[in-house]
C-alpha cells in the first residue's frame, strides 16, 4: 500500500514537472496591437490587446484581462494581428511601416500576397488583410498624380471596398470601409459620349446607397448611424433622388432632437420643398433665414451646400460657386461637407469655362480625402 501511495506522489510530480515544462516551452500568443486617434491632441495611440465591441464603442482589453482603452470606432486607425500564419513580426509590420511611408501600392501588394496565403488564417487576419488592401487602394487613388490616374485607381479601390463591405458586416472596419468608399464614389466622374457631346455625371447616387448602409447598421453607435443617414439624404438630393431623400428626411425627423440634426433636416426639408419648382432659387431665402438662427457650423455648411444645389438646379453656377466657397473657407468644420463642396467647386469653374481652377478642386479634393 505505501509502495502504491509513494509510486502515486512520484507520478504526480512527474506529471506536473511535464505540464511546466511545457508551459515554459509554448511561447504565449502575441497580442494584437490596436492604433487609434486620441480624442485629446488628436495624437495616434498603440496599445497591446484584444479590441472587443462595447455598449460605448470598442474596448481594447490586455492579456490580464483589464480595459486599457475605450474607442470610438471612428477612432480606430488599424488593428495589427499579434500573428498571421507563415510570417513573422518582423514580415507583419513590413506593409505597415510601408502605410506610414505613403508607399500605398507597395503595401497593398504585401497585404495581397499575405491574403493569398492565409486561407486557412483565422477570420480576422483575413478581415484585416482584406480591409488592408482597399484602404491602401484608396489612399493610392487620393495620392493620384493626375486626373485620369485618380478616376481609374479610386474605381478599382471602390470595387475592392464594396466587396469588403459585402462580405463583413460588424466590426470596426465597416466604417472606415465605408466612408473610404463613399469619399471616392462622390468625387467620381462617370462620362458617356453621345456622338460629339460628351456628358458627366457625379456617382451621388452609389455614395448615398453606401451611406445608407451604415445607417441600417444596428452594430454601429446611434451617433454615427445618425451622421451617415445626414449623409445619404443630402446625396440623394444631389443625385435628384428627391422622393427617397424626402422619405428618409421625413422618417429621421419624427425621432429627431432639437438641436442640429433636427435643423439640418429641416433645410433638407426646405431644399426639397423648392428643387423641383419652375425657379429653384426661390428656396434660397428660405434657407437663409434657417441658418441666420444657428451658430452651428455643421448645419451652416449643410445649409450653404443646399443652396448651391439649388442654384444648379436652377442653371446658374457662378451664383452656385459662392455658397460651396462659403463652405471651403468659414465652414469647414465638417471634412465631409467640405469634400462635398470642393467636388461642386470643381463642377462649377468647369460649367463656367475654367478647366484650370476645376483641376485645381479635382486635386484639392483628392489631398482632402487623403487626409480623412
Amino acid at each position: 500500500m505505501l509502495r502504491q501511495a509513494t509510486r502515486g506522489v512520484a507520478f504526480l510530480v512527474l506529471f506536473a514537472s511535464v505540464l511546466d515544462s511545457a508551459s515554459r516551452g509554448q511561447q504565449p500568443a502575441a497580442a494584437d496591437r490596436v492604433y487609434y486617434r486620441d480624442k485629446k491632441d488628436g495624437s495616434v495611440k498603440q496599445v497591446e490587446g484584444e479590441l472587443k465591441a462595447s455598449p460605448s464603442g470598442f474596448q481594447v482589453v490586455n492579456t490580464d484581462k483589464k480595459v486599457v482603452a475605450t474607442v470610438s470606432p471612428s477612432d480606430v486607425i488599424r488593428v495589427v494581428p499579434g500573428e498571421i500564419p507563415g510570417y513573422d513580426r518582423k514580415a507583419i509590420y513590413e506593409p505597415v511601416t510601408d502605410e506610414e511611408k505613403h508607399q500605398w501600392d507597395k503595401a497593398r501588394a504585401i497585404h495581397q500576397e499575405m491574403f493569398k496565403k492565409a486561407t486557412n488564417a483565422p477570420e480576422k487576419v483575413r478581415k484585416y488583410l482584406e480591409f488592408r488592401v482597399g484602404v491602401a487602394a484608396a489612399h493610392a487613388a487620393d495620392d493620384a498624380a493626375d486626373d485620369a490616374a485618380a478616376q481609374a485607381k479610386g474605381e478599382e479601390a471602390v470595387k475592392l471596398l464594396d466587396n469588403f463591405l459585402t462580405a463583413y458586416k460588424t466590426g470596426y472596419e465597416v466604417c472606415p470601409a465605408a466612408e473610404a468608399a463613399a469619399r471616392l464614389q462622390l468625387s467620381l466622374v462617370e462620362r458617356k459620349k453621345d456622338g460629339d457631346k460628351e456628358t458627366e455625371r457625379r456617382q451621388f447616387d452609389e455614395a448615398a446607397r453606401t451611406w445608407g448602409k451604415l445607417a441600417k447598421n444596428a452594430s454601429l453607435p446611434p451617433d454615427l448611424r445618425t451622421d451617415a443617414g445626414l449623409q445619404e439624404i443630402d446625396l440623394k438630393i444631389r443625385a435628384h433622388l428627391f422622393s427617397d431623400a424626402a422619405a428618409l428626411a421625413g422618417e429621421m425627423m419624427k425621432s429627431a432632437p432639437a438641436g442640429p440634426v433636427k435643423d439640418r433636416l429641416a433645410i433638407y426639408q426646405l431644399a426639397l420643398n423648392y428643387v423641383e419648382k419652375p425657379n429653384p432659387a426661390d428656396g434660397v431665402p428660405p434657407i437663409e433665414a434657417a441658418i441666420a438662427k444657428t451658430t452651428d457650423p455643421g448645419v451652416r455648411a449643410a445649409g450653404y451646400g443646399m443652396m448651391g444645389e439649388l442654384y444648379l438646379a436652377a442653371g446658374k453656377p457662378r451664383d452656385a460657386m459662392w455658397q460651396y466657397l462659403w463652405v471651403e473657407v468659414v465652414y469647414n468644420q465638417d471634412k465631409d461637407e467640405v469634400l462635398k463642396a470642393l467636388v461642386r467647386l470643381a463642377d462649377t469653374f468647369r460649367m463656367q469655362g475654367d478647366e484650370d481652377r476645376a483641376k485645381q478642386y479635382r486635386e484639392k479634393a483628392r489631398r482632402l480625402r487623403a487626409g480623412l
